[in-house]
């Protein structure tokens, strides 16, 4: 890990990354950047139980220390990685977020009765411990955003905007991009089972700023919204899921209204459907 930092220089990989977008020299650092995603996965999924028991003792162990402030920068380094528009990177960092989760969730240290956990949010799910009080909450939150902004299409939608820019039907058999769906639908899954909260924070907040500003807005960034609401759906209590849902469709049949154009109509149309179905 230090030697990565040393490399890096202690700069953000995506800013890295945009500094050489567009250059000869933006092959040879997807590249890099795939080594660098490997390795730290490997090292932190293989020996995420035994990081969790030593960060957690108490003192003024400098070992500890290091290990404290190497994991949060690992982690912080796979947040930067995912945000690098790069396919093979990015199923890379998402295997590694879908593995981080289940760790998470079924980890007996970070579980209580699950009649407790119910509408509390991430910090009433999981134990005081340093990983769980000072390293996932800011990680996960991220990792929240990313699965909203970055979900790709699931196998049931089957109207897109082809190369005209209308609303088309789509036979669709990308096998490859069913399977990053639904390890996204898992770990978006996950993150609502423990951090419901900040889950429907970040749904709410992108609906918000789609639907309110013009600037912000694209079908792209629509589409994606309600394929992840979509893929939650069943995880929240049926009064909260039904009340959630029912203050999103207001606002998709509301933006329905004002957008012009028969194709463009027809797009929001079949997000709604696909939230109600």
């Amino acid at each position: 890990m230090q030697k990565i930092v040393e490399i890096t220089k202690n700069r953000s990989l995506l800013e890295e990354f945009n500094s050489v977008k567009g250059s000869k020299n933006q092959q040879a650092f997807e590249n890099f950047a795939r080594q660098v995603a490997m390795v730290v996965a490997s090292v932190v999924k293989g020996n995420l139980r035994v990081i969790e028991e030593v960060t957690d003792q108490a003192g003024d162990n400098q070992a500890v220390a290091a290990l404290r402030e190497a994991t949060k920068r690992a982690l912080e380094m796979m947040v930067q990685l995912s945000n690098v528009p790069e396919d093979e990177l990015f199923k890379i960092c998402l295997d590694f977020w879908h593995h981080l989760c289940v760790e998470i969730q079924n980890n007996p240290r970070h579980q209580r009765d699950q009649a407790t956990v119910v509408g509390m949010d991430f910090y009433g799910v999981l134990h005081g411990s340093f990983m769980s009080s000072q390293v996932y909450p800011e990680v996960l939150a991220q990792v929240e955003q990313i699965m909203v902004d970055c979900m790709v299409k699931p196998k049931e939608v089957l109207v897109v905007i082809d190369d005209n820019g209308e609303a088309v039907e789509e036979v669709f058999d990308d096998t490859e991009t069913i399977s990053v769906y639904e390890t996204m639908r898992e770990t978006l899954v996950y993150l609502t089972n423990i951090d419901k909260v900040g889950v429907d924070r970040v749904i709410q907040s992108r609906l918000d700023r789609i639907t309110q500003d013009k600037s912000y807005f694209s079908f792209d960034r629509l589409n994606k919204l309600c394929w992840a609401l979509g893929s939650i759906s069943g995880c929240m209590s049926p009064d909260e899921e039904s009340k959630f849902v029912v203050t999103v469709i207001k606002e998709l049949l509301n933006l329905c209204e004002k957008t012009s154009g028969k194709s463009n109509k027809a797009l929001v149309a079949a997000d709604i459907m696909y939230v109600v179905g």
